[in-house]
């Protein structure tokens, strides 16, 4: 299903063509993506080895565009790859309080989309390497994604629920909801990730 049958799809299930509807059809439509994106980890949300820039001095560094969750990270110092281990933000501080202190980094934790905290602070600039998930390209500026090829059920009944709220029509949104959250399962059991964790170099995330 390409953005331009999804639209269509969703016109039809809903059986509104108002102007002000149609025009909030890429909302729904990116709202659902995200909602699947966070639910289920799928192939396409996957990016490796990313570079992060940390300066000398620095207690934070920047995320790469479109970050999701991390994988796992590590810094890389005279050609050795130092692992570097996901925190609470809390433990951070109260680990390391005093910002004198500086030495390479040996922890990090996520402190918003675009923002990490390190701790301790950066005795010199080194360069990260991050795995992480994050938001594909969206089928509204692609026309097509993983998610219409692979999994369009899941994203029609998720932009229909988007839209059932915007429409006011409860029940019409618990049956699409309902719809939804049985591709969600199924997208989860193909992923193998229903009853399991994955271990990614220090990091252990559940699904």
């Amino acid at each position: 299903m390409n953005y331009a049958e999804l639209v269509t799809a969703i016109q039809d299930y809903t059986e509104n063509d108002e102007s002000t509807f149609v025009s909030q059809i890429p909302q729904f439509t990116r709202s659902a993506e995200q909602k699947i994106y966070r639910a289920v980890r799928i192939p396409d949300t996957r990016t490796t080895d990313a570079n992060i820039s940390i300066g000398s001095g620095a207690s934070v560094a920047t995320l790469p565009t479109g970050f999701l969750l991390p994988l796992s990270f590590k810094i890389v110092a005279a050609s050795i790859e130092y692992p570097v281990i996901l925190k609470d933000e809390s433990f951070l501080t109260e680990a390391f309080p005093a910002l004198a202190v500086t030495e390479r980094p040996r922890y990090y934790a996520i402190r918003s989309d675009t923002v990490m905290a390190l701790a301790p602070q950066s005795d010199a600039a080194y360069t990260g390497t991050l795995n992480y998930l994050a938001f594909p390209t969206t089928i509204v500026t692609g026309s097509t994604s993983w998610l219409g090829t692979y999994a369009e059920s899941a994203l029609l009944y998720g932009a229909l629920v988007e839209a059932a709220v915007f429409m006011k029509s409860p029940t019409m949104g618990g049956v699409y909801k309902t719809r939804l959250d049985e591709e969600l399962l199924l997208l989860s059991k193909e992923a193998g990730l229903a009853h399991t964790d994955e271990y990614y170099g220090d990091t252990v995330v559940a699904t």
